[in-house]
């Protein structure tokens, strides 16, 4: 069952009561206010005075209308900053359509009723991914409405409606939606789809909701997954969610990678596996999964060495050139390559065999009939500027999302399960500043996202806003697709153009390819993006390098905005340039370089690349003799697995030097290994170092001390040891595992610790995991 946060506690404290089919609704005197629109389409914001008929401003009193101002759909009011606040709002009333959003950081507090469509003929929508609160109902009416619940939290203290007669539909596709009560047209009148989101109500509904279930008025993902329905007595109320994430390995939890099966932690790190080719006149293509050039062999002989190593992760390019050595074999298909996907298949297969995951770049989009249709043209956009930001270029990039995630579960299927790590949607996001809008000084754009821009003044703004809404799109995508596979974003560092954040001058020409004139998506705002993690880019040859590199994507901030997302963040390329470094110098600073990245908060790193000898330029990590290949899988046990310096470790076994001798007397004592156990209380050796128990002694060991259930609660004990972190884990199920953090972890003191935790479940499965 999922925790109760304080809200939740507040909203079930009192007896409630539930209605189905109809809602009582609260009387409120106070002054009205309609959404006129007049400050224009590009500036709906519910702050601006001017677009309500009273030029007012609604404050705590007001009865708000928002109404679509321009008919079918057109635009509405947008809560778009903090504190907004009304007696009560309706979305769409007296046969006027409505609509209405709240955006990410939009805050609406509402001390009446929301009503949605309130009488017949008034077809509205309401979209939310900000955070509201509603001291009455929430109510969807009689007339034909749509409630997109992508994010945030919506917080009702009285009850939600779904009133009979109505039509409409529920998206719960992000964020929580908690209410005191309950009310649902059960005649099929109004449909709920759930992909992410969760609905949490006081009362027992679960027999209403199983019964909408099996009718088929609530679904997920379309139909094709399955809905959760639970009950919890002790706290008096039902959730309605879709299971945990079916595909993709890897969850992201607490600011770090969790492996689903073990609820171990897990670090990627590994390699850029990019093999390369060229067309005769300088360009580069990935060829990696090229059908004519692809050798299964050597894939398993490669993975074989890269697996052996420690390492456990390799990022992978899609290769969009339309030809035969292309995802999209001639410009007239509508179809992806069978021949390149069986490739992409087969490499997956052996990454699974040899326990790698897989981190997969769609990096560009083809150029195929398939796709062609939809490229679309804006005034003040232009290429490659229109990829970010035009409805027909996102909607054909999503298109092509959709085909690849298809065609890989048509002859992988299993592998998006326990192979795929994350799909990076483009690598190294970034707008062009020598093309409009950017390279523009004055007028005006409008994107996408319907809002509309003054160039002059507002190039941070479009850049940052444009940056989420695409990121949004595509990992929108992933999850319809593949949900539970986790979603990257990447970009190189502004050190790296030359230039600072906010810097858009241009250093080239107008319409020319200059590589300076290129700005990265801000990575600090990329936080609250639907990607699941940020992935720095960085190719540095000393420690002031990196600092420099860092300092330009004000590290502080970013790292400060992941975390508080809880989000991870690691570095998917970083490698070293023959013209800066040579051999030696370049692996002594990759040796020093993944120490930093540990030390900085990066939760891992790929280096570029394994052994590509196209790119001439760059030492890859079988150069020489494989000296780089090596420091990075010390680097790689020392920061993330436990593993003590090699200095410390002469003989290699994960265990000290010195620990070995003073436990045990010796570095080659009988029963002294590191898979064998000296005292023989079922614990390795060199698990009893990383725990920091002691191998000698059986009475000191890791272990749970004690669990208990009573009533909807469980309580946990087990033993710790001073200056170790240790985070409980929760799974449904035994048979198809997938380990969630339960609460935050508990730092060691050497005498046990216990949590208890709220679950009326009928089953479920704890186990308590060392932070590394």
């Amino acid at each position: 069952m999922p925790l109760m946060n304080p809200k939740q506690k507040r909203l079930f404290s009192r007896p409630v009561s539930v209605l189905l089919g109809c809602a009582t609704l609260l009387s409120v005197t106070a002054q009205a206010g309609h959404f006129d629109g007049d400050a224009g389409a590009g500036d709906p914001s519910w702050n601006n005075a001017l677009n309500w008929s009273d030029n007012l401003v609604p404050t705590a009193s007001t009865l708000v209308q928002a109404i679509d101002v321009s008919g079918a759909k057109g635009y509405g009011v947008e809560v778009r900053n903090a504190e907004a606040v009304a007696a009560s709002v309706d979305v769409g009333i007296w046969g006027h359509p409505g609509l209405m959003t709240v955006v990410p950081g939009g805050t609406l507090a509402i001390s009446g009723n929301m009503r949605v469509a309130l009488d017949a003929g008034a077809d509205s929508s309401l979209t939310h991914d900000g955070e509201m609160t509603i001291g009455g109902n929430l109510q969807l009416g009689e007339g034909n409405s749509f409630f997109n619940m992508n994010g945030g939290t919506v917080d009702v203290t009285g009850s939600f409606f779904m009133t009979e007669g109505g039509i409409g539909r529920l998206n719960l596709h992000g964020g929580t939606i908690m209410a005191a009560g309950l009310g649902l047209s059960t005649n099929g009148d109004y449909t709920i789809d759930i992909t992410k989101g969760v609905l949490i109500a006081g009362g027992n509904h679960a027999a209403d909701l199983r019964g909408m279930v099996e009718a088929g008025f609530i679904t997920a993902y379309g139909g094709t997954g399955d809905v959760v329905v639970e009950y919890n007595a002790g706290l008096d109320q039902t959730t309605l969610r879709v299971p945990s994430a079916p595909y993709g390995p890897v969850a992201v939890q607490n600011g770090g990678f969790t492996v689903k099966k073990t609820g171990a932690q897990f670090f990627p790190v590994g390699f850029n596996y990019v093999d390369l080719r060229t067309n005769g006149v300088g360009s580069v293509f990935h060829d990696t999964f090229n059908p004519n050039h692809y050798v299964a062999a050597t894939v398993s002989s490669n993975l074989t060495e890269i697996a052996a190593a420690g390492f456990n992760t390799v990022r992978v390019f899609i290769d969009a050139s339309v030809d035969t050595n292309g995802v999209v074999a001639a410009w007239s298909d509508t179809e992806l390559s069978s021949a390149y996907m069986l490739c992409v298949a087969d490499f997956l297969e052996q990454a699974y065999s040899h326990e790698i995951y897989v981190l997969i770049t769609l990096n560009m989009l083809p150029g195929s009939a398939a796709y062609n249709p939809y490229f679309d043209t804006v005034a003040n956009i232009e290429y490659p500027n229109v990829v970010f930001m035009n409805p027909g270029w996102i909607k054909a990039e999503r298109l092509f999302v959709r085909d690849f995630i298809q065609a890989l579960g048509q002859l992988a299927s299993e592998r998006l399960v326990d192979t795929v790590f994350a799909f990076d949607l483009s690598n190294e996001v970034a707008h062009h500043l020598g093309w409009k809008p950017f390279s523009l000084s004055s007028g005006t754009v409008t994107p996408i996202n319907g809002k509309t821009y003054d160039i002059a003044t507002d190039k941070a703004l479009l850049s940052d806003e444009m940056a989420v809404y695409w990121v949004d799109q595509m990992a929108e995508e992933v999850w319809l697709r593949a949900p539970g596979v986790l979603v990257d974003v990447n970009t190189f560092t502004y050190h790296a153009v030359h230039r600072s954040i906010g810097d858009f001058s241009l250093r080239g020409a107008v319409g020319a390819n200059d590589w300076r004139d290129r700005y990265p998506f801000r990575p600090e705002v990329l936080a609250d993006s639907g990607a699941d993690f940020y992935d720095m880019h960085a190719y540095t040859a000393d420690a002031a390098g990196l600092q420099a590199e860092i300092d330009s994507i004000d590290f502080p901030a970013t790292s400060n905005a992941w975390s508080t997302a809880g989000k991870p963040m690691m570095v998917g390329e970083f490698g070293s340039f023959k013209s800066v470094l040579s051999f030696s110098q370049a692996v002594d600073w990759k040796r020093d370089e993944v120490d930093v990245f540990a030390s900085l908060g990066f939760q891992g790193w790929l280096y570029w690349t394994y052994d590509s000898e196209i790119q001439e330029r760059l030492w890859h990590a079988k150069s020489g003799t494989g000296e780089i290949f090596d420091v990075l899988a010390q680097g790689a046990k020392e920061n993330y697995f436990g593993y003590p310096p090699a200095a410390d470790d002469i003989d290699g076994d994960g265990m000290p030097d010195s620990w070995e001798i003073l436990y045990f007397g010796s570095t080659s004592a009988v029963k002294g290994g590191a898979e064998e156990d000296y005292e023989g209380d079922g614990m390795a050796n060199r698990s009893e170092y990383q725990t920091g128990t002691h191998p000698n002694d059986s009475a000191s060991m890791f272990e749970i001390i004690d669990g208990q259930a009573a009533g909807s609660e469980v309580q946990l004990q087990w033993s710790t040891v001073s200056g170790k972190s240790y985070q409980p884990l929760r799974s449904e199920s035994l048979t198809n595992p997938s380990w969630s953090v339960v609460g935050a972890p508990v730092p060691g003191t050497g005498s046990p610790e216990s949590i208890t935790v709220p679950d009326n479940a009928d089953q479920g499965f704890y186990k308590v995991r060392l932070n590394r």
